[in-house]
């Protein structure tokens, strides 16, 4: 059956706009993945700088002291650069989990209240799953999920809490993930954390093959939309 000019032009006009509108729905979903990523890429991009600004440099460093101030300071914890430059107050105040919360807020991750423990926002991550709150961390036992950038993973620091028996307080240290590596086809978390050989540090953590975190870890905090 031979189609007069009007039918063309209608048959057309009809594929033209299928293809826009696929044209939209594929650049709207480049958009909503951009989005959702945007966290991870400012956490990516501040944690290089964090480093470049501690690389050969330890706590009581003068040309640090500000920048330590500025990390107590959004726990709300008000200290001097005196006291910063002094070794017996750095002994008694470690600023990990101050520094952690640094990365996540400046990040632009959400609902997450800086902490001077790491246990406190662990302890706020479980909360936050029991409640369903969304736009928020939630916090797993090491097993549940699969390591991705943006986690924080928490390990015990001389005490022997669980995941079931972390308290506000206890002494534990967490770290962030900001990059996924392989080596020889073994995964590895990439964490940086701060107040570790008393300073801003970078290392790698093995992980098990479904690239969940190993047994020596407490807890596995995810950041849920």
């Amino acid at each position: 059956m031979s189609l007069n000019l009007k039918e063309k032009i209608i048959i057309a006009g009809a594929g033209a706009s299928l293809v826009i509108l696929a044209v939209i729905l594929i650049l709207g979903r480049n958009k909503k993945g951009k989005k959702m990523g945007s966290e991870s890429k400012r956490l990516k991009s501040l944690a290089e700088d964090d480093l470049n600004k501690w690389r050969g440099k330890r706590e009581t460093d003068p040309s640090v002291s500000d920048t330590l101030v500025g990390y107590w300071k959004l726990v709300g914890k008000y200290f001097t650069p005196s006291q910063m430059q002094s070794s017996s107050f750095q002994s008694g105040n470690p600023w990990s989990a101050a520094y952690v919360s640094h990365l996540i807020t400046n990040s632009g991750y959400q609902n997450f209240t800086p902490r001077s423990f790491h246990s406190t926002y662990v302890v706020d991550a479980k909360e936050n799953k029991t409640q369903g709150k969304k736009a928020s961390f939630w916090a797993y036992r090491p097993n549940e999920k699969k390591v991705e950038e943006g986690d924080i993973i928490v390990k015990n620091r001389g005490g022997n809490f669980t995941y079931d028996t972390i308290v506000r307080g206890a002494a534990t240290h967490g770290d962030v993930v900001v990059d996924m590596i392989e080596k020889e086809g073994i995964p590895y978390a990439v964490i940086q954390g701060g107040n570790v050989s008393n300073s801003v540090t970078r290392a790698e953590v093995k992980l098990n093959t479904d690239r969940t975190l190993p047994d020596n870890y407490i807890a596995h905090l995810k950041y849920v939309k």
